[in-house]
């Protein structure tokens, strides 16, 4: 079986590349998002590796995972389906405000 989709006991463990995360935190918004979503098991995000490894209820669709992270302002695609491009995305939490000067 590849390995984008692999059965365990109870579950199917789905594997998506996740692009434009810039730190840790954007790590934990994809991993919260994905926990939401009904079926869902468990999850593990490596920011370092551009990876999502999610325990799904079999007949949990690849697709609401996908949309899930889209919906967040990252690209997910399933492992093995092509590259992601490597753009970033600001992460509301590591943008700084900058303070207004008075003109």
């Amino acid at each position: 079986m590849p390995a984008l989709l692999m059965k365990t006991r109870r579950n199917v463990m789905i594997e998506l590349n996740v692009s434009g995360m810039t730190c840790d935190r954007c790590a934990d918004h994809v991993r919260e998002a994905l926990e939401k979503l009904p079926g869902v098991q468990s999850v593990e995000v490596s920011y370092p590796q551009r990876t999502a490894s999610v325990a799904v209820d079999p007949g949990t669709p690849a697709s609401a995972l996908t949309f899930a992270v889209t919906r967040l302002g990252y690209q997910a695609r399933l492992a093995n389906s092509g590259p992601l491009p490597r753009q970033a995305h600001r992460c509301p939490r590591a943008v700084m405000k900058t303070p207004r000067t008075s003109r």
